[in-house]
Order: structure tokens, then C-alpha cells, then sequence
């Protein structure tokens, strides 16, 4: 395992975050080599079970967070499958979206083939949650429950429909092929996304949580060599690059900060959906002294005492996606990301040392170096930003990357001298966006090992400067292609 420090405090505990990218919000939006079959649960879910297992294998990470997670009690399964079963689960319901879109993508499915009846589809939602128009939009768990119960019922009657539907794509798992509990294990499962925690229950004990119903997901800690206490803050902040995305993402945060310092060793591992590049576009937005009053998400996080300790700048922990122009979010078409959004915070006596996960037997291979510059031009100069998007649109890229034209774009770039010294073409860098065959999500994992400190651990923490994750990784991320062998995933 590649860790850059030579000795470790015996409280230690190591962490990781990643958004896995739901289910139900996956299928028809993303580019990247092989198109929506890499994407699809059956061919991705599998890998990501693996990358889960192969981290918390590793002797120094105990707890993995995830964030748009529909299938948690699977994954766990699958976990508990390969000689883990000291592997434990726990998670709260965070987001609707994936659920209303995985069971109306299936509704729309079988309405396609004949299977759901345009008299069913026509009738007036009970819910008037359509304003009292023909057709329901799914808009309440009412809704997306009496939806699933005609799919299920549907699918009884046409028992060889199931199979179709999976061969096109879709999931179409019951409660019992998921492992979760049911008053039908023959109905179709659905579920919200969800933030679920795995962790070594060898290596730390789940001493308490917060309320279902609480505002802040807490997980109260253990660590069982030390008996030091910790507390984790799982979190998925909103999303939206501009200044309202930012000023809720301030108020979830705030809160959680709040309630953070109440407790010993405070953890905080979240998909922020914000970061440093975001700050330029936002601040377009505001006006006089809105500008200097304004509260940014990196801001809060300083003035209450904590910090993130993800470098942003590291390629290894950055976001490479782009959406096609085929998919259901029009406004997001062509929007490239080489972004780092994820964040793990502690308070700021704390140490923490770098974990390389895409260095270690992880499943992981991020963006090559050779083509790291490039993007990162591509994404911070808004004029290129836009070219790039406008390609995508005019061409209208699908998701097989293979199958785009980037003539438009490069011939652009030559007329701007190129923006790197060895011209590489633009579709074999897009050909490395996630999610792929070696990155099963839109988002890299991140994790650190962090020092838990009595007050003498943390008053020394103070006095010597912690180890840099920035100079620590970069020490080591040279020109070489860092590929993963993946085929045993």
C-alpha cells in the first residue's frame, strides 16, 4: 500500500468517500468509451462491489462513505460474499430523483412494448401531482409506490418480460434479488439513493447514530485498538454551480458544522458538489457588496475550524464527465467537469496522512498525467469550456464516444496554436471520461488516514506542520501511466 509516512500514531483510523452514481440517475447521460453499456447496474454494480471489498481489504481503511447509493444492501451482500462477513452497513435516505427516474424509465419500458396499458398511464394521478392532467410525473412517494405496484403486478402477469427488459438494460431486480426486506420479495425494487457506510467492525465498533429523522447523518465511533472515540459526518450537499446551489449548500453546512463540534473527533466525508473553480462563475452573479459578504462553502468550512484535507489540484481525486447531447438534462449537455468535489474535513489540530487509492490494487485508473494539463485548460478557460460544449450540441454526441466527431473542436484548437506541445486528438482524451471500465462512477474515491487525538496528540499537531496530500502525492505522480490491471474485478 502506498502511504507516504513512515510512522503512524497506533489511533489512526483510514476513511474513503465516493459517490457511486446512482442507478436510476445514470443510464442515457454520460460519454465515454463504450457508451451506456459500461454504465448499466448489471455490468457496473458488480465492479463497484469489488472497489468497495479491495478497499476496506486493505489493512488501513475502516469505513467507507458513499454517496447515490440505490443499491446498498446488494452491495453489502456482495461484500459479505468474498470471506467478509465483518463487514457492516448503515445508511439514510437522502435523494428522490433516482428512484422517480429508474421506475419511469421502466413504466415508459413497458408502455413501449405493450406490456403497461395506455389506459393505466392515462389515468388522473390520485395525487394530482400532474395539476389534474392525464398521466402521473412521479412526484410523490405515493406515486412512485403505486407505479411499482402496477410494474410488479405487470411483470407477474408477463413473467418473460423481466428478462427482455434486462437484456435492454434495465435492472429490474426484485426485493429478494437485492437482499433487502419485503412484504412481496417478487415485487420490483426501487429505492431512494442513499448515503450507506461500510465498516470494518474488526477495526472499529458502531457505538451509536443520530436519529432517523435528524437533520445531520452522524455515526458514532469505536476505534478498537485505541478506544478512542470518533464520530463520521456523511454528507451530499446540493448541486448547482451557481449562487443559489451555493447558498444551500452553505445552510446544509452550517448545520452540520454545528453539530460536528459537539462531539470527539469529528469526521466529515461528503460530496460537497462545490470547489474553487466554481467561485469565478458564482461571483459573476453578485453585485457590489454582495461580493464581500458572500459566504462560499471553503470559507465556512476555515471560519469554523476545520479544513479539507482532499487537495482539489491532485488529478487522482478530480470528476471527468461530460454529458452527451442525447440524454434528459438539456442543460447539461456538453458541460465538461474536471472537477474535485469531494471533500473529507476534520478540525484543524488534527493530522491526517495522503491514501493514493489509484496507486493501490483498488480497481481505480484515473486520467493520464500526459492528458491532465490538457483538460484542465479545457475547463478552467471559459471560452474553451464553450467550444467544447457547442461541439457536443451542433454534433449531437452521443454516449459511444467512439462514434463523435471532435473535427469541429480541433480544428479550433489548432487555430487557437494548440493548447499543448504534442498535439493529442481530442476523442482519445475523451475517451477516458468516466464512468469507464476502470472508474465504475463519475467521481474518483477519496480517502486519508487521520491521527484520532487526545488533547496531547492534537496540541503536538499544532506545533508540526501535517503532511501535505499536495507535495506528498505530487512527490510521486510522475509523467508514467499509472494503469490498473482490472480484469480479475
Amino acid at each position: 500500500m502506498v502511504i507516504y509516512n513512515q510512522e503512524l500514531h497506533e489511533s489512526t483510523v483510514g476513511v474513503a468517500t465516493w459517490n457511486i452514481l446512482a442507478d436510476g440517475l445514470s443510464l442515457g447521460e454520460f460519454m465515454n468509451k463504450d457508451g451506456d453499456s459500461v454504465v448499466l447496474w448489471q455490468n457496473r454494480g458488480p465492479r463497484v462491489a469489488s472497489c468497495i471489498q479491495k478497499m476496506l481489504s486493505t489493512p488501513e481503511i475502516s469505513i467507507v462513505v458513499t454517496q447515490e447509493n440505490d443499491h446498498a444492501s446488494w452491495i453489502l451482500n456482495k461484500i459479505q460474499e468474498i470471506d467478509m462477513p465483518y463487514i457492516k452497513m448503515v445508511r439514510r435516505h437522502k435523494g428522490k430523483n433516482s428512484e422517480k427516474f429508474y421506475i419511469s424509465r421502466l413504466r415508459d419500458e413497458l408502455m413501449k412494448e405493450g406490456y403497461y396499458s395506455e389506459e393505466e398511464n392515462a389515468k388522473i394521478c390520485e395525487f394530482e401531482c400532474n395539476a389534474g392532467k392525464p398521466g402521473c410525473k412521479l412526484k410523490t412517494p405515493q406515486c412512485i409506490e403505486k407505479c411499482a405496484s402496477e410494474i410488479s403486478e405487470s411483470l407477474r402477469k408477463n413473467p418473460n418480460v423481466r428478462e427482455i427488459l434486462t437484456k435492454k438494460g434495465m435492472t429490474c431486480t426484485t426485493y429478494e434479488d437485492e437482499h433487502e426486506e419485503s412484504n412481496n420479495p417478487s415485487d420490483i425494487y426501487h429505492s431512494m439513493d442513499c448515503l450507506a457506510v461500510y465498516y470494518d467492525s474488526q477495526t472499529v465498533k458502531l457505538k451509536g447514530q443520530s436519529d432517523e429523522n435528524a437533520t445531520v447523518f452522524r455515526l458514532d465511533f469505536t476505534h478498537l485498538h485505541s478506544q478512542e472515540e470518533f464520530s463520521i459526518f456523511p454528507a451530499h450537499l446540493k448541486s448547482g454551480e451557481d449562487k443559489k446551489g451555493e447558498i444551500e449548500r452553505v445552510k446544509e453546512l452550517r448545520l452540520m458544522l454545528d453539530e460536528a463540534k459537539k462531539y470527539n473527533n469529528p469526521i466529515i466525508l461528503m460530496d460537497s458538489n462545490t470547489c474553487m473553480q466554481y467561485k469565478g462563475k458564482i461571483q459573476d452573479e453578485l453585485s457590489g457588496e454582495e461580493t464581500d459578504d458572500f459566504n462560499y462553502v471553503h470559507d465556512v468550512i476555515e471560519s469554523n475550524g476545520f479544513k479539507n484535507v482532499i487537495d482539489e489540484s491532485d488529478r487522482g481525486n478530480k470528476c471527468f464527465k461530460m454529458r452527451h447531447a442525447r440524454g434528459g438534462q438539456p442543460k447539461k449537455f456538453g458541460e465538461l467537469f474536471y472537477d474535485t468535489i469531494d471533500k473529507i474535513c476534520v478540525q484543524k489540530p488534527s493530522k491526517i496522512h495522503s491514501i493514493v487509492l489509484h496507486r493501490l490494487p483498488c480497481n481505480f485508473q484515473v486520467l493520464p498525467v500526459k492528458h491532465a494539463k490538457v483538460v484542465d485548460k479545457w475547463r478552467n478557460d471559459s471560452e474553451w469550456r464553450n467550444k467544447l460544449k457547442e461541439a457536443c450540441i451542433d454534433g449531437k454526441w452521443g454516449p459511444n464516444m467512439e462514434d463523435n466527431s471532435t473535427v469541429n473542436f480541433d480544428t479550433f484548437r489548432k487555430e487557437e496554436n494548440c493548447d499543448d506541445r504534442a498535439f493529442i486528438n481530442t476523442k482519445e482524451i475523451l475517451l477516458e471520461l468516466y464512468p469507464n471500465e476502470y472508474m465504475p462512477s463519475d467521481h474518483p474515491p477519496a480517502a486519508v488516514l487521520v491521527e484520532l487525538g487526545t488533547e496531547a496528540n492534537q496540541e503536538a499537531a499544532i506545533k508540526e506542520e501535517s503532511i501535505s496530500p499536495t507535495k506528498e502525492m505530487k512527490k510521486h505522480d510522475t509523467d508514467k501511466d499509472d494503469r490498473a490491471d482490472l480484469k480479475n474485478a
